[in-house]
């Protein structure tokens, strides 16, 4: 039973960090536009403006940022990809 808790408690505590390893900020490779990802928001920027702060959810591979149509790939290298419209964004 002690052994069953204590996986859990390891599941739960690994499901944190890997959310926690993804926040930060991501700057564009094409474009003034950056996103700063933070306790399930992010923030746009464009040429260091503020555009909105906006809620969003990771599904699998996808984050998908509610309230706008915007949609990224979290890739293998950490990046996150927007397609055409967006480009590829890096954590800094």
């Amino acid at each position: 039973m002690n052994k069953l808790f204590l996986l859990i408690i390891a599941l739960l505590l690994s499901a944190c960090e890997s959310k926690s390893s993804f926040d930060g900020v991501y700057e564009s490779d094409k474009t003034m536009e950056s996103f700063t990802f933070s306790n399930g928001q992010v923030t746009e920027m464009v040429s260091g403006v503020k555009i909105g702060v906006f809620p969003y959810k990771i599904e699998g591979n996808k984050i998908k940022i509610e309230g706008v149509d915007i949609a990224f790939t979290l890739e293998n290298d950490g990046s996150i990809d927007g397609g055409v419209m967006h480009g590829k964004f890096t954590k800094k």
